[in-house]
């Protein structure tokens, strides 16, 4: 899974800014616009994956 593959990629990256290395993060909400008649409700979906990501803690890709 590719979203995974960026997940781990920035994970595991060592950012470094004036000097001082900085650790990030990344959750992601996914879902596929085939499930979807609008836009809006895509995007509501997506929002609502994040969210429930975020809330089980850092670092996931929710589908």
């Amino acid at each position: 899974m590719k979203n995974k593959q960026y997940l781990y990629f920035f994970q595991d990256y060592n950012f470094v800014y004036k000097n001082q290395e900085l650790r990030v993060t990344m959750t992601f909400g996914v879902c596929n616009s085939k499930n979807f008649e609008t836009v809006d409700s895509m995007i509501a979906e997506a929002d609502r994956l994040l969210y429930n990501g975020k809330i089980s803690g850092k670092n996931s890709v929710r589908y």
